[in-house]
């Protein structure tokens, strides 16, 4: 099977221009499933695109680093821009407080707290919102390959980026515990909020529906936090998922889609997907990592 070099979402707004591109910030953000991106009018605090590519089948990493190589050498990918931010989606992560995070000791972070993964490097992200780090781990050919694709420009992670934003928005909104659920391809990130403090962080594979509903029971249940008391914040893709939400509504009557993030103005062309989509690529670059 040939691999297809064609976005699954593309936005372009109709000003976008090469010969602007370093009046632009690029945001790539890497899971599992998808390679997203998205241009940012610096000057303008202003989204002008926003591209999507889902991996075609499973993919070694000869053939990803090839197939990533084609979609950056074309479009609006392959310009130079004036600032690039790169971040991974996985779930090879773990939270350091900051106090007792020692940069030199990356690597034992993640050896005690994450499976063995391989042939990785550890990385880690200052959270000064949160007042911690996330270390977290890359493969080795998939850092190699998208440093050489962007040269300087560094690797985080997104449960970072969601933390912050999350963190900026909500803070001081909020009193009551409330559930904020990032949907990944094929899996989901969890952050919960009560009084100013993130008092659960965790992400969770899922296959179904059902799996969604099953881990936020259980941590409800575990934290001793009634399903009818909380609020819950959505936001991601549901892509082939799109009953999610509602399966969660039958038993979490608090929930709500996260807007699109204030922060910055978008292109028209952002009307023809919902507020909550993309939220992490959307932003990154507010995010001080």
């Amino acid at each position: 099977m040939v691999p297809s070099y064609s976005p699954d979402l593309n936005l372009l707004d109709e000003s976008l221009a090469e010969n602007r591109a370093t009046d632009y910030a690029l945001t790539v953000q890497v899971s599992n499933e998808l390679l997203a991106l998205a241009v940012l009018d610096i000057q303008e605090s202003r989204y002008l695109a926003a591209q999507t590519y889902c991996y075609p089948y499973h993919l070694n990493p000869d053939d990803f680093s090839l197939w990533l190589q084609e979609i950056a050498s074309s479009g609006v990918a392959s310009w130079h821009y004036g600032h690039v931010r790169m971040f991974i989606a996985n779930l090879g992560y773990t939270l350091i407080p900051g106090p007792l995070f020692n940069p030199d000791q990356t690597d034992d972070y993640a050896k005690f707290n994450l499976s063995d993964q391989g042939n990785v490097l550890t990385r880690a992200d200052r959270l000064n919102g949160l007042g911690a780090c996330t270390v977290f781990t890359v493969p080795q050919w998939l850092n190699d390959k998208l440093t050489d694709l962007y040269p300087g420009a560094v690797l985080h992670h997104t449960i970072s980026c969601f933390l912050e934003t999350v963190l900026n928005h909500y803070k001081f909104l909020i009193r009551n515990h409330t559930a904020f659920i990032n949907l990944q391809p094929g899996y989901f990130d969890l952050v919960i909020l009560h009084e100013q403090k993130v008092t659960f962080c965790n992400s969770f594979y899922y296959k179904t529906p059902d799996d969604v509903l099953y881990y936020m029971m259980f941590i409800l249940e575990q934290m001793q936090l009634s399903p009818e008391g909380i609020e819950i914040r959505l936001a991601g893709e549901l892509g082939r998922h799109t009953q999610v939400p509602e399966k969660l509504a039958d038993y979490l009557p608090h929930l709500n889609f996260l807007p699109r993030n204030e922060s910055f103005r978008y292109s028209h062309v952002f009307e023809g997907i919902p507020g909550h989509y993309l939220y992490t690529l959307l932003s990154a670059a507010e995010c001080e990592l």
